[in-house]
């Protein structure tokens, strides 16, 4: 969790088969023993004064849709200097056909 006076930074990066977005905080960070619980279905964390205003769905939604999409979800970032969360999607370049709009012409 970000105190009020931290930072979130997202960035978008591209590349060939796939895009990244990353979402930092200037938490505490999460500890590495917890960074798979943390997607699993009604699992919290303690910590962060959240847990009774949540019933511990969100990152286990987030993390099925990207999967159900072809990508991954996963939290980086050294304990104590904020959390990374990673989400991994594969891009799909559809191709077009030209023979429409050359007849068109």
């Amino acid at each position: 969790m970000t105190p009020s006076h931290g930072r979130i930074d997202v960035s978008v990066v591209g590349s060939v088969g796939d895009t990244r977005i990353v979402v930092r905080d200037s938490g505490p960070g999460i500890p590495p023993a917890d960074r798979e619980r943390i997607f699993a279905k009604y699992r919290q964390i303690q910590g962060g004064g959240a847990e009774g205003r949540n019933h511990g769905l969100g990152l286990t939604y987030c993390k099925m849709a990207a999967e159900f999409h072809g990508g991954s979800l996963a939290v980086e970032g050294p304990e104590g200097e904020g959390a990374t969360f990673v989400l991994t999607l594969p891009v799909y370049v559809e191709e077009r056909s030209t023979a429409g709009a050359q007849a068109a012409a």
